[in-house]
C-alpha cells in the first residue's frame, strides 16, 4: 500500500507540472530545440536517422524519440542545419551532420497525459476500494 501511495504522489506531481508543447508553434526556429524532429546523417557510415527530442517520459528510441536529457539530445540542442555534431559514445566517437530540422505535430504528449491520468485512476481505485470495503463491512 505504501508503494501505491508513493506512486500516486509521483503521478500527481507529474500531472501538476505537465505542459503541452505544440512543436508546430516552434516552426521558424532555425536551431534545434525541445520538440524538434531532426534528420541526421552519420558521416562515417552514411546511415541516416530521424529523431524527435521529447521529454523523459515520452522517450522511446524504437520510434525515434530521444529524451531531452540524453547525450545525443544534449549534443544536438542549439545546432542548425549543416552543423556537424561530435558525439562521444561507448562504441567510439561519431560525427553526425544535421540535414534538416522540422517541427511536426505530435499527439504523444496528450497520449502521455492520458496514460498518466489512467494510471492515477487505477492506483487510486486499487487503494481506495479495499479501504471502502473494510469500512462498509464494519
Amino acid at each position: 500500500q505504501g508503494f501505491i501511495e508513493g506512486r500516486i504522489k509521483e503521478v500527481e506531481a507529474k500531472l501538476s507540472t505537465a505542459q503541452i508543447i505544440d512543436p508546430t508553434s516552434l516552426a521558424g526556429e532555425d536551431r534545434i530545440v525541445f520538440g524538434a524532429t531532426v534528420d541526421l546523417e552519420d558521416l562515417d557510415s552514411g546511415a541516416k536517422v530521424v529523431y524527435q527530442i521529447v521529454g523523459d517520459d515520452e522517450a522511446d528510441i524504437k520510434v525515434g524519440k530521444v529524451s531531452i536529457s540524453s547525450p545525443i539530445a544534449r549534443a544536438l540542442i542549439g545546432k542548425s542545419e549543416g552543423d556537424v555534431v561530435n558525439l562521444v559514445t561507448p562504441g567510439g566517437d561519431r560525427e553526425l551532420e544535421v540535414l534538416a530540422i522540422r517541427f511536426v505535430e505530435s499527439y504523444s504528449v496528450r497520449a502521455q497525459l492520458f496514460a498518466i491520468g489512467s494510471q492515477w485512476r487505477t492506483m487510486t481505485d486499487t487503494l481506495v476500494t479495499p479501504l471502502n470495503s473494510s469500512t462498509a463491512s464494519s
